[in-house]
């Protein structure tokens, strides 16, 4: 009896451990979205109503076997991301319970909205399908031994005068709200590895060091500072360069990146590179000197002395088939 006790005592924990701690998982070739076998299977859960609530960086379950008591789970993911390779490394992920109160509920809202009737998006007339660069959500029904399957692209930017269109918006607000889906996603968040980059569909975060976010504190009153003034630092440079830039002059030089002092003169130019991309490379290689030359004889007569700059700055700048763009790579 003691020793079953003990061994049900280390699964309760080792259940627990696997509920509150982040699993990373390989990204699978193919695959987009291996992480997703560790999820129940719906069809032989054994619960006859089952809804699965599947948005860009979140999956939510939500079960139960009398459509009124339910149970749920959480699973917020992101990939972590190679910075040589631009390419997905590892999933992470977490799974955690949900409030049982919450999931009645959100439960109770969707099978009496009856959304599982909805037809998926293709079938609504005046749903519009045409929005690009934005995430969409899907849903999985099992009610009773009935299996139903939905999608909605670019949901939050419909016309909500359709009743369905209206419904379904309000159940995602209800939905987002009770089961506090975004307090949930951000507390995922800050338990991930520092000093990684990491991609959530359309958008990516970097997680910084606390070395990194120490620097980052004391130089807040700085960036303060300089993003108030940043657009009238890049426009009055934007100006200056649109006067003595020759549009013939078909340079090609990209990304380097420009330090100035204070009183806006250009202190130094650096191409910014990748990382096997070493200083002797970079230190015969003609057209990136070339380049330089050129950056440095543009600025040379350009001053921001009458701005007045508490602190110096940083900006980014490229030449293609006659054109340059400006820009601030400074992290505010």
């Amino acid at each position: 009896m003691k020793c079953f006790t003990i061994v049900f005592m280390l699964f309760a924990y080792l259940s627990n451990y696997a509920q509150n701690n982040l699993v990373k998982v390989p990204v699978a070739k193919g695959d987009p979205y291996n992480y997703a076998q560790h999820l129940p299977d719906i069809k032989n859960s054994g619960y006859k109503y089952y809804i699965r609530y599947h948005t860009l960086s979140q999956i939510t379950d939500l079960y139960s076997n009398d459509s009124i008591n339910f149970n749920g789970q959480l699973l917020n993911h992101i990939k972590e991301v190679d910075t040589k390779t631009s390419e997905g490394r590892n999933y992470v992920y977490q799974i955690t319970h949900l409030d049982a109160d919450a999931c009645s509920k959100v439960g109770y809202k969707i099978l009496k909205d009856k959304l599982p009737a909805i037809p998926t998006d293709t079938l609504i007339t005046g749903y519009n399908n045409e929005l690009n660069d934005c995430a969409g959500v899907n849903f999985i029904f099992k009610i009773n031994e009935t299996f139903i399957k939905t999608s909605y692209g670019c949901p939050w930017y419909q016309d909500t005068s359709i009743p369905q269109l209206k419904l379904l918006d309000e159940n995602y607000i209800y939905i987002d709200s009770v089961l506090k889906l975004e307090e949930g996603y951000n507390t995922f968040t800050s338990k991930l590895e520092k000093g990684k980059y990491y991609s959530m569909g359309f958008t990516g975060m970097y997680i910084k060091t606390d070395s990194e976010m120490r620097a980052w504190e004391k130089l807040k009153n700085e960036n303060r500072y300089l993003y108030s003034v940043k657009d009238t630092i890049s426009n009055y440079l934007r100006a200056e360069l649109n006067k003595i830039h020759n549009n013939k002059d078909y340079i090609t030089c990209f990304d380097y990146n420009l330090v100035f002092s204070k009183k806006g003169k250009l202190i130094k130019t650096v191409k910014f590179h990748e990382p096997d991309e070493t200083f002797l490379v970079r230190l015969f290689d003609k057209d990136y000197q070339n380049c330089k030359k050129k950056i440095k004889r543009l600025f040379k007569n350009i001053s921001l002395k009458h701005l007045h700059l508490k602190y110096g700055f940083a900006r980014q700048i490229s030449f293609y088939e006659g054109n340059f763009t400006l820009s601030d790579p400074t992290a505010y």
